[in-house]
């Protein structure tokens, strides 16, 4: 019995990779049993200490059921994480409505698994029951954190899209200037220079949106959490060198925006 109660694994690994709006009532849900988990988790270590320690019928009792706290608490806390993130999906700009509702969907079908198995714990008298229902949320742990990846990484795509949009506007307008000079006889030489360098920031971001795009993709294929987490990790890096390239870019079309409003340019 000892060794059952040993062999009992927690996994749950992987935190919210992207927030809601900060009061948010399903956000603030989550972090409400988030706290709560690892206060169970607490009572829990401490339960298994006394119960390997001393293996009396009380220490037994005690640790059977602060195991199941902790486990009611576990899908607890993923319930309201995926409901959080649907939430936040709800809310996203810059993907199509269908790549939203996809993601819901996806999550959506997660959530009446937990459901039950929340719903089972309480009757369960055995440890060895307890570490066999324990194991049907550890054996999706992967899933779960690949889903969670997934739909976040809709949301920074989101974001990086709507910042990069931005810049298309912006170039349109600059071109649609010079030329007007350009035809109105006007020296345009320096500007279209600096249109090009801000041309050139803006084809560096884009490319590396679209590699952050990859490497979220390919998040589905990974087989451990290892992996897919640098996956995610490659594709926040990527999205946060397409912000460095879109805030370069700026820079060149504020300084062009001004030349052409100081009207510093030859006849």
């Amino acid at each position: 019995m000892k060794k059952l109660f040993v062999c009992f694994v927690l996994l749950f690994s992987f935190s919210i990779s992207c927030r809601a709006a900060e009061f948010d009532d399903y956000y603030d849900l989550y972090l409400d049993n988030f706290h709560e988990y690892y206060r169970a988790n607490q009572e829990y270590q401490i339960a298994r200490s006394n119960y390997l320690s001393y293996d009396t019928l009380n220490s037994k009792k005690e640790a059977i059921d602060k195991t199941k706290g902790l486990m009611e608490v576990r899908d607890e806390v993923l319930i309201s994480y995926f409901e959080s993130l649907n939430r936040r999906l709800n809310t996203t700009s810059g993907v199509t409505r269908k790549d939203i509702d996809f993601e819901i969907e996806l999550n959506n079908q997660i959530i009446p698994f937990l459901v039950e198995h929340k719903e089972e714990i309480p009757s369960i008298a055995f440890v060895e029951d307890l570490i066999k229902l324990s194991k049907e949320v550890e054996k999706r742990q992967l899933e779960y954190e690949k889903r969670a990846k997934k739909s976040a990484s809709v949301v920074l795509i989101g974001r990086a899209n709507i910042i990069y949009g931005e810049l298309l506007d912006l170039d349109a307008l600059l071109q649609d200037k010079i030329r007007v000079l350009k035809s109105a006889g006007k020296d345009v030489n320096t500007l279209e220079r600096w249109l090009l360098e801000f041309t050139s920031k803006k084809g560096n971001a884009e490319k590396k949106i679209n590699e952050a795009k990859e490497a979220f993709d390919v998040m589905a294929e990974k087989r451990d959490q290892e992996e897919v987490r640098k996956a995610f990790l490659t594709g926040q890096n990527d999205l946060l060198a397409a912000r460095q390239y879109i805030r370069e870019a700026m820079d060149f079309a504020e300084e062009l925006s001004n030349e052409i409003k100081r009207g510093n340019f030859l006849d």
